[in-house]
Protein backbone atom coordinates (compact mmCIF):
# COMPACT_ATOMS: atom_id res chain seq x y z
CA UNK A 1 0.00 0.00 0.00
CA UNK A 2 1.31 3.46 -0.83
CA UNK A 3 0.54 7.08 -0.08
CA UNK A 4 1.11 9.73 -2.73
CA UNK A 5 1.72 13.45 -2.42
CA UNK A 6 -0.19 16.02 -4.48
CA UNK A 7 2.29 15.64 -7.40
CA UNK A 8 1.78 11.83 -7.50
CA UNK A 9 5.11 10.88 -5.89
CA UNK A 10 5.25 8.04 -3.37
CA UNK A 11 5.78 9.40 0.14
CA UNK A 12 4.96 6.29 2.17
CA UNK A 13 4.98 2.59 1.33
CA UNK A 14 4.02 -0.41 3.49
CA UNK A 15 3.35 -4.09 2.93
CA UNK A 16 -0.20 -5.23 3.83
CA UNK A 17 -2.12 -8.49 3.57
CA UNK A 18 -4.59 -8.74 0.70
CA UNK A 19 -7.43 -9.30 3.20
CA UNK A 20 -6.77 -5.86 4.75
CA UNK A 21 -7.10 -3.89 1.50
CA UNK A 22 -9.97 -1.38 1.54
CA UNK A 23 -11.81 0.26 -1.36
CA UNK A 24 -9.90 3.31 -2.71
CA UNK A 25 -6.57 2.17 -1.23
CA UNK A 26 -3.58 2.92 -3.45
CA UNK A 27 -1.50 -0.17 -4.21
CA UNK A 28 1.92 -0.56 -5.80
CA UNK A 29 2.22 -3.72 -7.93
CA UNK A 30 5.68 -4.65 -9.19
CA UNK A 31 6.49 -6.74 -12.28
CA UNK A 32 5.89 -10.46 -11.71
CA UNK A 33 3.51 -9.92 -8.79
CA UNK A 34 -0.12 -10.97 -8.71
CA UNK A 35 -2.61 -8.10 -8.71
CA UNK A 36 -4.20 -8.32 -5.24
CA UNK A 37 -7.71 -7.00 -6.02
CA UNK A 38 -9.80 -5.41 -8.76
CA UNK A 39 -8.86 -1.82 -9.47
CA UNK A 40 -7.97 0.96 -11.88
CA UNK A 41 -4.44 1.98 -12.87
CA UNK A 42 -3.60 5.55 -11.89
CA UNK A 43 0.11 5.47 -12.78
CA UNK A 44 2.31 3.29 -14.98
CA UNK A 45 1.83 0.89 -17.87
CA UNK A 46 2.11 -2.87 -17.98
CA UNK A 47 0.98 -6.07 -19.60
CA UNK A 48 -1.23 -8.42 -17.61
CA UNK A 49 -1.73 -12.16 -18.00
CA UNK A 50 -5.53 -12.45 -17.67
CA UNK A 51 -5.71 -16.11 -18.73
CA UNK A 52 -7.05 -16.99 -15.28
CA UNK A 53 -10.19 -14.94 -16.02
CA UNK A 54 -10.58 -14.89 -19.81
CA UNK A 55 -8.67 -17.99 -20.97
CA UNK A 56 -6.76 -15.80 -23.44
CA UNK A 57 -3.08 -16.73 -23.45
CA UNK A 58 -1.84 -13.41 -24.89
CA UNK A 59 -0.97 -10.65 -22.39
CA UNK A 60 -3.23 -7.59 -22.34
CA UNK A 61 -1.61 -4.13 -22.37
CA UNK A 62 -2.81 -1.83 -19.59
CA UNK A 63 -2.31 1.93 -19.31
CA UNK A 64 -3.51 4.68 -16.99
CA UNK A 65 -7.27 4.40 -16.43
CA UNK A 66 -7.47 0.72 -17.40
CA UNK A 67 -9.26 -1.81 -15.22
CA UNK A 68 -7.16 -4.61 -13.73
CA UNK A 69 -8.59 -7.81 -12.28
CA UNK A 70 -7.47 -9.28 -8.98
CA UNK A 71 -5.70 -12.62 -9.29
CA UNK A 72 -4.14 -11.82 -12.66
CA UNK A 73 -0.39 -11.44 -13.16
CA UNK A 74 1.39 -8.11 -13.66
CA UNK A 75 4.03 -9.09 -16.21
CA UNK A 76 6.41 -6.27 -17.03
CA UNK A 77 5.66 -2.84 -15.60
CA UNK A 78 5.44 -1.12 -12.24
CA UNK A 79 1.90 0.22 -11.65
CA UNK A 80 0.09 2.18 -8.98
CA UNK A 81 -3.57 1.21 -8.81
CA UNK A 82 -6.64 2.26 -6.85
CA UNK A 83 -8.68 -0.64 -5.38
CA UNK A 84 -12.25 -0.52 -6.68
CA UNK A 85 -13.63 -3.90 -5.60
CA UNK A 86 -12.39 -5.86 -2.59
CA UNK A 87 -13.25 -9.13 -0.86
CA UNK A 88 -16.42 -10.80 -2.12
CA UNK A 89 -17.02 -8.05 -4.71
CA UNK A 90 -14.05 -8.96 -6.94
CA UNK A 91 -14.56 -10.51 -10.37
CA UNK A 92 -12.76 -13.70 -9.36
CA UNK A 93 -14.95 -14.19 -6.28
CA UNK A 94 -18.09 -13.61 -8.37
CA UNK A 95 -16.96 -16.22 -10.92
CA UNK A 96 -16.30 -18.71 -8.11
CA UNK A 97 -19.76 -17.99 -6.64
CA UNK A 98 -21.44 -18.50 -10.04
CA UNK A 99 -19.66 -21.83 -10.56
CA UNK A 100 -20.64 -23.02 -7.08
CA UNK A 101 -24.27 -22.04 -7.69
CA UNK A 102 -24.29 -23.84 -11.05
CA UNK A 103 -22.91 -27.00 -9.46
CA UNK A 104 -25.43 -27.08 -6.64
CA UNK A 105 -28.58 -26.18 -8.58
CA UNK A 106 -30.55 -28.35 -10.99
CA UNK A 107 -31.36 -27.48 -14.56
CA UNK A 108 -35.10 -26.92 -15.27
CA UNK A 109 -35.27 -30.03 -17.50
CA UNK A 110 -33.71 -32.10 -14.72
CA UNK A 111 -36.30 -30.79 -12.24
CA UNK A 112 -39.06 -31.71 -14.70
CA UNK A 113 -37.63 -35.21 -15.16
CA UNK A 114 -37.42 -35.70 -11.38
CA UNK A 115 -41.02 -34.55 -10.94
CA UNK A 116 -42.27 -36.91 -13.68
CA UNK A 117 -40.25 -39.81 -12.27
CA UNK A 118 -41.73 -39.11 -8.83
CA UNK A 119 -45.19 -39.93 -10.19
CA UNK A 120 -44.35 -42.35 -13.00
CA UNK A 121 -42.24 -44.87 -11.06
CA UNK A 122 -44.77 -45.44 -8.21
CA UNK A 123 -47.57 -45.65 -10.81
CA UNK A 124 -45.77 -48.35 -12.81
CA UNK A 125 -44.84 -50.32 -9.69
CA UNK A 126 -48.40 -50.19 -8.34
CA UNK A 127 -49.85 -51.31 -11.71
CA UNK A 128 -47.33 -54.16 -11.79
CA UNK A 129 -48.20 -55.30 -8.27
CA UNK A 130 -51.93 -55.03 -9.05
CA UNK A 131 -51.47 -57.11 -12.22
CA UNK A 132 -49.53 -59.74 -10.26
CA UNK A 133 -52.25 -59.94 -7.62
CA UNK A 134 -55.01 -60.25 -10.26
CA UNK A 135 -53.17 -63.04 -12.08
CA UNK A 136 -52.53 -64.92 -8.84
CA UNK A 137 -56.21 -64.68 -7.91
CA UNK A 138 -57.33 -65.71 -11.42
CA UNK A 139 -54.79 -68.52 -11.45
CA UNK A 140 -56.24 -70.06 -8.28
CA UNK A 141 -59.91 -69.55 -9.14
CA UNK A 142 -60.03 -70.11 -12.92
CA UNK A 143 -56.98 -72.29 -13.59
CA UNK A 144 -58.68 -74.62 -16.10
CA UNK A 145 -60.11 -71.82 -18.26
CA UNK A 146 -56.85 -69.88 -18.18
CA UNK A 147 -54.89 -72.95 -19.22
CA UNK A 148 -57.15 -73.31 -22.25
CA UNK A 149 -56.64 -69.66 -23.41
CA UNK A 150 -53.14 -69.03 -22.03
CA UNK A 151 -51.40 -68.73 -25.42
CA UNK A 152 -53.96 -66.15 -26.66
CA UNK A 153 -53.78 -64.18 -23.40
CA UNK A 154 -49.96 -64.14 -23.43
CA UNK A 155 -49.91 -62.98 -27.07
CA UNK A 156 -52.31 -60.14 -26.28
CA UNK A 157 -50.33 -59.10 -23.20
CA UNK A 158 -47.01 -58.98 -25.08
CA UNK A 159 -48.63 -57.13 -27.99
CA UNK A 160 -50.16 -54.51 -25.67
CA UNK A 161 -46.91 -54.06 -23.76
CA UNK A 162 -45.00 -53.41 -27.00
CA UNK A 163 -47.59 -50.88 -28.12
CA UNK A 164 -47.49 -49.22 -24.70
CA UNK A 165 -43.67 -48.94 -24.85
CA UNK A 166 -43.70 -47.45 -28.35
CA UNK A 167 -46.46 -44.98 -27.44
CA UNK A 168 -44.69 -43.97 -24.23
CA UNK A 169 -41.47 -43.16 -26.08
CA UNK A 170 -43.28 -41.19 -28.78
CA UNK A 171 -45.35 -39.26 -26.22
CA UNK A 172 -42.25 -38.47 -24.16
CA UNK A 173 -40.44 -37.16 -27.24
CA UNK A 174 -43.44 -35.04 -28.21
CA UNK A 175 -43.65 -33.63 -24.69
CA UNK A 176 -39.94 -32.72 -24.69
CA UNK A 177 -40.24 -31.07 -28.11
CA UNK A 178 -43.26 -29.12 -26.93
CA UNK A 179 -41.52 -28.05 -23.69
CA UNK A 180 -38.36 -26.95 -25.48
CA UNK A 181 -40.39 -25.35 -28.29
CA UNK A 182 -38.59 -27.36 -30.98
CA UNK A 183 -40.42 -27.78 -34.25
CA UNK A 184 -39.21 -30.38 -36.77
Amino acid sequence: MVKLDERGKIIEEKLVLAQLIQRNDLLKVQPGETIPTDGRIIDGTTSCDESLITGESMPVDKTIGAQVVGGTKNLDGLIIMRATHVGQETALKQIIRLVEDAQTSKAPIQQLADRIAGYFVPFVISISVLTLIIYIILGFTMFDQMKKYSSVILFRIFFKLRLFNINSIINLMMMIHHRMDIHP
